[in-house]
């Protein structure tokens, strides 16, 4: 081969990222110079979904010109609920905790086919969802919601349904094999290691990733996760052949395998990124992938780019790797650089998406422990926040805003809403709503996330409980704050805090009353 075909055969087994809402010299160099296959958009890429398409269009346009012969694929994580990078102009729908909730999994199908209209109406052609992962461990940092639940079997259902309703539209991608539910560090920021053998991930973890298999998912996302039982040599799942073997020949995948990115400190600060890179398609991944450096990038590719050149064992690797790249480029690219964006049309769809968003909401088992109860209009109400903070660095730090109060004043007509800062300590902040609190007709407190009866936010709940009884308790995220407080009043726990999850919520407290 030619050094020009070994690029291009290289390029496209990366996908990448770059900063800015509009094209830059980086993601410009990283389609005309190294041809990469496809591209990934963040929240920092986002504006609207008028601006996303146009976006696209000129990437498309970019890739025609330097002579591709498939589209790019542009590929994006919207999980939905907690993690999603389209926001404005966008509906939004529940993530899979919630959603496996309803014990319903054909709401799996309707949601996620519903985002995935979306996205398809912008040119986003490979989403990086649903997550397959079990919810096993809730102390669990990085999954959490993101999960459809603790139960493998249950969760079975409900990503079969969701990968169906993603791939009617574009290509989904089962994440974080072989699994990443029962780990108490973040991938982000360290490298996790699970004890478990093959029996118990067969008997647990595997489960939901066969059933998204048996119905055709796209691609499967390898976990930054060490597995040693599995692999003797201290590499995380992402880079190993044995895992690779596992899929391929136990669970006759043949789809594309794609690592998480590795630019993530359980890459960066061990193998390093540039070299497992390489590492990986090495060992059989199809597809590499480094979201945010564009240094990182064009190293990590010029390595593969000589190790091709000059090793012919590596080379017929990545041919024999090239297949199902290709296959998968060709099912689900597309040219967008000629088509028009139609707002009203788009936006008559997110509503209609909206709706059912509401429904899936009202199915869901956010009430879990709710007393027979009606506030009224004009009654007073404090209600104690505390300030939204990122748990994970999947989260967006553009997309902790919590609709509290819009929701709050539809319901409402005499309210105070106090925030707790991350500075505040349990002493000043009991002394600052202490007194107050009592002189309310009703007390609401939102918690995200308590890890212990030590946590700020369950000794500041004991200590307003030993005044008032009845508080009633929404969990915005995960929905095991429970266990931390004692003498529960009213608990809803509705796994997010989108604006319809959030109403839903309220709603609950407020029956029989119109919102505004």
């Amino acid at each position: 081969m030619d050094t020009t075909a070994i690029r291009k055969l290289v390029g496209r087994h990366f996908v990448v990222g770059f900063d800015g809402l509009e094209v830059n010299d980086s993601i410009r160099e990283m389609i005309q110079t190294y041809y990469v296959g496809s591209i990934i958009l963040f929240s920092r890429n986002i504006e609207s979904p008028k601006q996303v398409f146009q976006l696209i269009q000129e990437l498309q346009q970019l890739a025609e010109e330097a002579g591709y012969v498939h589209p790019i694929l542009i590929s994006v994580d919207q999980e939905n609920g907690v993690i999603r990078r389209l926001v404005n102009g966008m509906s939004l729908l529940p993530g899979a905790m919630s959603l496996g909730s309803t014990q319903n999994p054909l709401y799996a199908e309707e949601s996620y086919r519903a985002s995935a209209e979306e996205l398809s109406k912008l040119g986003i052609t490979w989403n990086l969802a649903p997550v397959a992962d079990v919810n096993n461990n809730p102390d669990n940092p990085v999954i959490g919601v993101r999960s459809f639940g603790d139960n493998p079997k249950i969760a079975a259902n409900f990503v079969a349904n969701a990968v169906e309703g993603i791939q009617r539209e574009i290509a989904a991608t089962l994440k974080h094999f072989p699994g990443h539910g029962d780990t108490t560090v973040d991938s982000h920021l360290s490298l996790p290691i699970i004890e478990h053998d093959l029996t118990h991930l067969r008997q647990n973890e595997f489960i939901p990733f066969k059933s998204g298999i048996k119905v055709g998912a796209a691609s499967i996302m390898l976990a930054h996760v060490y597995f040693p039982k599995i692999e003797a040599e201290r590499l995380p799942a992402s880079l190993s052949n044995k895992v690779v073997n596992i899929l391929r020949k136990e669970l006759d995948y043949q789809g594309v395998i794609v690592t998480d990115c590795l630019e993530m400190n359980a890459i960066a600060e061990t193998i390093g990124t540039e070299n497992a890179g390489v590492k990986a398609l090495e060992n059989g991944i199809d597809i590499a992938m480094i979201s945010h450096t564009f240094e990182k990038q064009a190293s990590t590719i010029k390595r593969a780019i000589k190790k091709a050149t000059e090793d012919s064992a590596f080379l017929t690797i990545l041919k024999e790797s090239d297949k199902r790249v290709l296959a998968f480029y060709q099912k689900y690219g597309r040219w967008t650089n000629q088509e028009t964006f139609d707002s009203d049309n788009f936006l008559a769809m997110v509503n209609n998406h909206e709706k059912l968003a509401r429904e899936i909401y009202q199915k869901s088992e956010m009430f879990s422990q709710m007393p027979s109860i009606t506030w009224k209009k004009d009654e007073s109400l404090l209600v104690i926040t505390f300030e939204n903070t990122i748990f994970s660095k999947v989260e967006d730090p553009n997309h902790l805003a919590v609709p509290l109060e819009k929701v709050i004043s539809e319901y409402s007509d005499n309210f105070r809403i106090y925030t707790v800062s991350n500075e505040d300590t349990v002493e000043t902040t009991i002394k600052k709503i202490g007194d107050i609190s009592s002189s309310y007709d009703h007390l609401l407190m939102t918690t995200y996330n308590i890890r212990s009866d030590k946590d700020k936010q369950a000794l500041i709940y004991q200590a307003l409980h030993e005044k008032i009884s009845e508080i009633a308790l929404i969990a915005l995220r995960n929905p095991y704050d429970a266990k931390w407080v004692s003498d529960l009043f009213a608990y809803i726990t509705p796994f997010e805090f989108t604006e319809e999850a959030v109403r839903v919520a309220v709603a609950g407290l407020y029956k029989g009353v119109e919102s505004k």
